[in-house]
């Protein structure tokens, strides 16, 4: 059976389920699911060769909604999590909770700033593609003095 067909049957099975919607998107790749396992295991190996130590900083996993500080842990989270779904949510709440104010979204896009913006109001967030690098910089240290991590 073919993935078309099997996505197809998936489709028609969520409008017999009652769904308003449901339609196929255009991905460049099928992030945060097990079709990238092997790409994941690959990770894996090459992370291995990495030597790692304990953040200054902490890290939020954003497969686990937790917070990391040991190496092994966010060495294995940054390589498999790829295969995995995201917690973005509650990836974002553990940062907030612990006192985060001050989100800098990667490229590409602006998505998860915009995310931010409406379930944090209080929050700052930016998109790094959006500001001059000098500005945000300044921003960093802005915040970095008024707020105690």
């Amino acid at each position: 059976m073919s993935l078309a067909f099997r996505m197809n049957a998936v489709l028609d099975r969520a409008k017999n389920e009652g769904a308003r919607t449901a339609k196929r998107l255009e991905v460049s790749v099928p992030s945060h699911c097990a079709l990238l396992k092997t790409v994941a295991d690959e990770l894996t190996r090459w992370m291995s060769k990495i030597a790692m130590k304990t953040p200054n900083a902490i890290y939020v996993s954003n497969r686990r909604a937790r917070a990391l500080r040991d190496p092994e842990g966010i060495r294995e989270d940054l390589a498999t999590n790829i295969q995995y779904a995201v917690r973005w949510h509650d990836a974002v709440m553990v940062a907030y909770e612990r006192g985060v104010r001050l989100f800098i979204e990667l490229p590409p896009g602006r998505t998860l700033t915009d995310l931010v913006t409406a379930a944090f109001p209080d929050a700052r967030s930016v998109a790094f593609e959006q500001m001059r690098i000098d500005s945000l910089v300044k921003l960093i240290k802005r915040f970095a003095a008024s707020t105690e991590l």
